[in-house]
């Protein structure tokens, strides 16, 4: 479930861009990109596919971890998790 916490390391390629985040592998349970290349150039030709690609795969940190660079401490996780709603494995509230 995506309560658990990110503990896994995902490397991320949009365009010709490569990053890295924390992620426990399940949708909305990954931190932010780390990135380690530039952002292209809003006048690039591909600057267009690049945020296309990349508003999709931040869709997948819009989750508990939404907002962190790293794993959040044990009081941040906590905390966290308190304030969002627990969804069971049926999608239920």
């Amino acid at each position: 479930q995506s309560r658990n916490p990110p503990f896994f390391v995902e490397f991320i390629r949009v365009s010709n861009r490569l990053g890295w985040r924390w992620t426990n592998v399940v949708r909305g349970g990954a931190c932010e990109i780390n990135w380690l290349d530039p952002k292209p150039l809003s006048s690039d030709e591909s600057y267009k596919y690049y945020m296309k690609s990349l508003e999709t795969i931040q869709l997948e940190e819009n989750g508990l971890y939404h907002g962190l660079f790293k794993p959040p401490t044990e009081h941040e996780y906590y905390e966290r998790s308190a304030q969002i709603p627990f969804q069971n494995s049926r999608g239920n509230w």
